[in-house]
């Protein structure tokens, strides 16, 4: 049976690579005594499958996975078994018996909520002017680097939509709806990084969560879970 679980990814863990985290998932579902598929062939790998990674330096309420399993669970005891051995940092938040589920290859929106806090205060309509440049703007270059090379990368039609929901003398929080997945991610800490250059400022204090992540198709947005 396969499942599928929602999980956190909390400040404590916040700086780790996908590749660790996936290493974690597999290291507690071991711990947790739970049978869990692995494919077929010399390589044996257990049978996982990840959602639209999440970039290092922002937290999450909304991380999936789909674990095939050779036995049959119920879903509380699932995620009793795994929050009792994950670190802390990680922790189930729902798990679902995946039956028909949108598969998670198909994500490809997220919507993260941005807290960020200038070093004095800062003009309202300045940083409302701001951020319409960013979400009209169609030529938003940021370095990106890959294994071999560094390169400047367009990322302003990976924003879909950016606003503020409040705004306190030097703290705002601003929301953001991004691609995320297989054809193209923008991640949110380099359109903060954009925000701070559009406004003249050397550097900013910003915690970024994920919220959600879905797939956008035909105007309707479809859901994981």
């Amino acid at each position: 049976m396969v499942y599928r679980i929602r999980l956190a990814k909390g400040s404590e863990v916040k700086y780790i690579s996908q590749l660790d985290f996936a290493r974690t998932i597999e290291r507690a579902l071991r711990r947790a005594k739970l049978r869990v598929k692995y494919s077929k062939g010399f390589n044996k790998k257990p049978v996982i499958t990840y959602g639209p990674a999440l970039a290092v330096g922002i937290t999450s309420e909304a991380e999936y996975i789909d674990v095939d399993f050779e036995e049959n669970i119920s879903k509380d005891d699932l995620k009793e078994r795994l929050n009792s051995v994950l670190p802390v940092g990680i922790k189930v938040l729902e798990t679902k018996e995946n039956n028909g589920l949108i598969p998670l290859y198909k994500l490809n929106r997220s919507v993260f909520t941005a807290k960020i806090i200038f070093d004095n205060e800062i003009d309202k309509k300045l940083l409302e002017k701001t951020i319409k440049e960013i979400k009209d703007g169609t030529e938003i270059y940021v370095k990106k680097r890959t294994h071999k090379e560094e390169k400047l990368v367009n990322i302003a039609p990976l924003i879909h939509d950016i606003f503020l929901r409040e705004f306190n003398f030097n703290e705002a929080m601003i929301i953001m709806e991004l691609s995320s997945g297989q054809e193209g991610s923008a991640n949110p800490i380099h359109v903060i990084q954009k925000m701070a250059e559009y406004l003249n400022l050397n550097d900013l204090a910003f915690y970024v969560n994920r919220d959600k992540t879905f797939v956008q198709e035909d105007g309707n947005r479809i859901f994981p879970m």
